[in-house]
């Protein structure tokens, strides 16, 4: 029985030892942007439902909202013939201003090549998702910031999906989305049945999990937090059926969205105390800027201009105040359809007129457009880019961390104890969390330090007897 005994004790002094320091699981580690992958789109999906100005009561019933519209489901690719405005960037520079190597791939899905690969029965649009997942995970699991562009807003999903696989569920992840519009419609409160103009939905919970799924290879959580910037064309409207209103706002409101109204996002102090608000909550950030955040004359020819927005320099500003929290792992720019012939019909029933200039043709007006709404999309990138300087590291375990503790003898049967949790993180930073507990003489007990449990036995009057964090 005593050599048994003594076993015991052996085991239990190694077993003391060996917990003395603990990986835990915590906080992302930030470390520096080290290398960019540009992925720039070239597709898109073509898919819409059934929105609400399709229901007629005669060819379409009610009950056919919420479904994809025969035929629609396509893929147009590629979608920027010649995309000149795309060169540009890379041309001018750019994407060299991080000041860290970038390498540049395109992503073309032909329908040949999606039904190939994903069968011809599989939806299109969620075929384009998984790509784009793929190259954005495969970017961030290399250690790469990821930054997207072209294409409208759709393929923000797959996008979404690869951050998601990248970090993984126990992650928080956040999206900021800076857009005219607020994309952020259901199947079935949708007017257009656009695609664009629901993505968000799925990233933040709401609807379409079907399309969440596919960009993220299976069930996944959504976006733990999500900040809308800029909307100012918002649908909305009066259910026929139930009498209740509904629309994009209410969405948002459902998502637990922090929303930041074009004024909100003019006045620093306001936007500063939202994006503090919001970048708290969040661990990695995923920036989605629609080109046509910008107030319409800053870009003449993108499809969806809305006037009332911001100007470019305040845009800038803001672009760069998010880079700066260091957790922004993946930006995506889209609608930048600036290679696109000026309309100035299509554009005036929108509310918008572009300053002639005198003895101009129509051409010289179209490439003046393009020029001012290119010049637009440089400055936007080259913010971003030159004030991208830290990434939230993948598969980042969180800190090593060593608790220590030491008795304080007080009066009577109580004494103090003091127990400190030291993190060391992968980048060399320390920090040290320490509590304080009143407890009795020869006390053995678990203890909350910061995020920590910490078992502590203090037999032997002021002793420390055993300490380990409790996993």
């Amino acid at each position: 029985m005593r050599k048994i005994l003594c076993v015991i004790l052996v085991l239990g002094l190694v077993f003391t030892s060996g917990m003395g320091s603990f990986a835990a699981k915590g906080p992302v580690v930030n470390g520096p942007l080290e290398s960019i992958k540009v992925v720039e789109v070239l597709t898109t999906a073509g898919a819409g439902y059934y929105g609400r100005n399709h229901v007629n009561g005669t060819t379409v019933t009610d009950d056919m909202r919420g479904m994809v519209r025969p035929g629609t489901d396509t893929l147009r690719a590629p979608y920027i013939e010649g995309p000149r405005e795309l060169d540009d960037y890379h041309l001018a520079g750019i994407y060299g201003l991080a000041g860290v190597p970038y390498e540049i791939s395109e992503l073309i899905l032909t329908e040949a090549a999606a039904e190939k690969k994903y069968g011809a029965d599989y939806p299109k649009y969620q075929a384009l998702a998984k790509e784009l997942s793929d190259e954005v995970y495969n970017g961030l699991t290399n250690g790469q910031g990821v930054f997207v562009v072209g294409t409208n807003c759709a393929p923000a999903v797959g996008v979404a999906g690869g951050v998601r696989r990248a970090y993984g569920d126990d992650t928080k992840l956040g999206i900021i989305y800076l857009d005219a519009h607020g994309d952020i419609n259901t199947r079935y409160s949708t007017f257009s049945g656009s695609m664009g103009g629901m993505d968000l939905a799925p990233i933040v919970g709401l609807d379409q999990e079907d399309w969440w799924a596919a960009a993220c290879g299976g069930e996944m959580k959504p976006f733990d937090a999500s900040l809308h910037g800029c909307g100012r064309d918002l649908d909305s409207g009066i259910d026929a059926t139930s009498g209740q209103p509904f629309g994009e706002m209410i969405n948002l409101n459902q998502a637990g969205t922090i929303v930041a109204t074009t004024a909100d996002f003019n006045n620093e102090a306001i936007w500063s105390a939202k994006l503090k608000e919001f970048a708290d909550k969040v661990d990695v950030i995923y920036l989605h800027i629609d080109a046509d955040v910008v107030d319409n004359a800053f870009i003449p020819n993108v499809n969806t201009p809305e006037p009332g927005g911001p100007d470019i320099w305040t845009v800038m500003k803001n672009i760069k105040s998010i880079m700066d929290t260091d957790k922004v792992a993946v930006v995506k720019l889209a609608s930048v359809y600036f290679g696109r012939e000026y309309n100035a019909s299509q554009l005036l029933q929108r509310g918008f007129v572009f300053p002639a200039v005198p003895g101009e043709t129509a051409q010289q007006a179209s490439n003046r457009a393009s020029q001012i709404a290119i010049l637009t999309g440089i400055r936007m990138i080259s913010t971003a880019f030159v004030n991208w300087t830290d990434i939230p590291a993948v598969g980042a375990s969180g800190p090593v961390a060593t608790p220590s503790a030491f008795v304080t003898k007080l009066n009577g049967n109580q004494n103090d104890l003091t127990i400190s949790v030291k993190e060391v993180y992968a980048n060399g930073k320390v920090n040290t969390v320490t509590a304080t507990f009143k407890i009795n003489n020869n006390a053995a007990g678990t203890y909350k330090v910061g995020d920590y449990k910490v078992y502590v036995d203090t037999k032997g009057n002021t002793q420390i007897n055993a300490i380990y964090i409790v996993n």
